[in-house]
């Protein structure tokens, strides 16, 4: 069967190849493009760093460097979850998902990622970690400004630091209608009768 044969089950005809169970699906054999790069070892950790870094950061637009220590990425998902990276096994996935990597030595191949040393190195190397955006701060919901603006979309430089604002875009209306509703089943009554 191809890869778009339709397979009836007990819960009624899918795609063959797609992951069902969520809303909608994730294809099985998603085919994008992926950057490839070498590690040439004999040219030393700081250009093979800096290369990675921003091989990385152009693969990858959901990492930022963590501005709040200075060390480490911080890993943004589409659902908008965070994920802090400081230790190099944390940091391997995300460059096989985003990179084809060869780590080169005298022009033989010597493996798929570098060492877990240079790994771990790279998450408090400047040289590194200077190819990522700074972020100090994930808005998922409206969020007000030191000078009680509304955090726009996307990432922005603010007086609070840089800020990823991936919630919804907050709605200013210009009604006194939910104030009016609001009033309308309030009971200012008081039970008191005698004056103060």
């Amino acid at each position: 069967m191809n890869q778009g044969a339709i397979v009836n089950d007990q819960k009624g005809p899918r795609k063959k190849g797609i992951v069902g169970g969520v809303t909608g699906g994730i294809a099985l054999h998603e085919k994008r493009r992926t950057q490839k790069m070498s590690w040439k070892i004999e040219l030393g950790a700081r250009r093979n760093y800096r290369l990675l870094g921003m091989r990385l950061a152009k693969a990858n637009k959901g990492l930022y460097r963590n501005s709040n220590t200075g060390k480490g990425l911080i890993h943004v998902l589409t659902s908008g979850d965070i994920r802090h990276i400081t230790k190099g096994a944390q940091l391997a996935p995300i460059i096989v998902d985003a990179l084809v990597l060869k780590v080169m030595k005298e022009g033989k191949v010597m493996g798929e990622l570098p060492t877990a040393a240079h790994l771990n190195a790279m998450l408090s190397a400047e040289t590194f970690l200077r190819q990522f955006r700074p972020l100090d701060q994930v808005a998922k919901n409206p969020l007000y400004l030191s000078d009680f603006s509304f955090a726009q979309p996307g990432y922005q430089d603010s007086d609070e630091g840089y800020l990823l604002s991936i919630g919804p875009e907050p709605q200013v209306v210009e009604s006194m209608e939910t104030i009016h509703r609001f009033l309308d089943v309030m009971d200012f009554q008081t039970t008191r009768t005698a004056p103060m």
